[in-house]
């Protein structure tokens, strides 16, 4: 090769012998990955309520385990799609959870790093009542104890677990004394509530949270085992129930003649009719319970019929049709 021939491709590849090697590095890396027997193909970005859509090119290798770290991998993914410490990802043929634990830049080549299995869902509501799922990392941190308090009138539990969880808004904002679910066993469950959320000694990239949870008593008038939820509020909205309207006798008024109307609930009151009617009717508001409506002694508007319209402070609404007649 020419000296001119390597000064061009030296200059196309960043102007030095490292940029060229580097950009070798990373078209070598492009070219191999998908043909790594240990690529996977099925590992997508989860984030809390988002579609996985975003398939993440990795290959995962050197599989470990331990008592504190659970099940772990080191991986390899393109610099180009760097995966940050705190993001998730769903294998989606194992169907198994992975939070990314540690990663580097190895040269502006790959990123490299660790993954942790993620071995247990919670599950909470906000003050406004709207559920979060999330996959964790849980361990049993009690020490030095049996996990049991006992006395003579009852025992109390002791243990303690810790979780490993991505930092976002929503698990960021969980504070001291919140409580979770946190068994396999599904008929009577543990409960745990926070003792301490660390926001702060994992802020890396997007960040790792390791929360402190201390067992707590079970509260069957407030925790809800059916939908795995401590402190469950029913956002269930209350069943429509229509307004019902009430006159004597049968739904006509005579020209020149009136009619009262009731509810048992306060409501407003309005009608609803044809153009013809228009300044034939007469609606007058009683209270928030009754109406009155006149009919203007007018032969033209005998066969015609109008609604009358009840709406409470719920939006429910009553309607009764009523049909003007002619005199006796």
């Amino acid at each position: 090769m020419s000296f001119a021939k390597m000064k061009a491709m030296i200059n196309n590849a960043g102007g030095t012998i490292r940029g060229t090697k580097i950009k070798d590095g990373q078209r070598l890396m492009f070219n191999q990955l998908k043909t790594d027997p240990s690529y996977q193909e099925a590992f997508f970005l989860w984030e809390f309520g988002k579609d996985e859509i975003i398939n993440v090119p990795i290959k995962t290798f050197n599989e470990k385990h331990s008592e504190a770290a659970g099940f772990t991998r080191e991986f390899n993914s393109l610099v180009c799609d760097r995966l940050e410490i705190g993001d998730v990802l769903h294998d989606q043929k194992e169907d198994l959870y992975w939070v990314v634990y540690e990663s580097y830049n190895r040269d502006d080549i790959l990123c490299a790093g660790l993954l942790k299995q993620l071995n247990i869902w919670i599950r909470w509501q906000d003050d406004e009542g709207n559920v979060y799922d999330y996959p964790c990392f849980d361990i049993n941190s009690t020490q030095y104890n049996s996990g049991i308090t006992e006395s003579n009138t009852m025992v109390l539990g002791t243990t303690q677990h810790q979780i490993t969880i991505t930092a976002d808004e929503n698990t960021i904002a969980l504070m001291r004394d919140k409580r979770f679910f946190l068994d396999r066993n599904k008929v009577n469950p543990t409960v745990f509530k926070i003792s301490q959320n660390d926001t702060t000694a994992y802020e890396y990239d997007k960040g790792i949270l390791k929360i402190t949870l201390a067992e707590d008593e079970y509260n069957p008038d407030r925790d809800s085992i059916e939908h795995w939820i401590c402190d469950y509020k029913d956002t269930t909205p209350p069943p429509v129930q229509p307004v019902e309207i009430t006159f004597a006798g049968e739904p006509i008024i005579r020209i020149g003649g009136r009619k009262t109307f009731n509810t048992s609930v306060p409501v407003t009151f309005s009608l609803e009719n044809d153009v013809v009617l228009d300044s034939k009717l007469t609606l007058t508001v009683v209270s928030d319970t009754q109406c009155k409506v006149a009919v203007v002694g007018d032969q033209k508007i005998i066969n015609e019929t109008f609604n009358v319209v009840a709406t409470n402070g719920s939006g429910n609404i009553g309607k009764v049709e009523i049909e003007i007649t002619g005199g006796v």
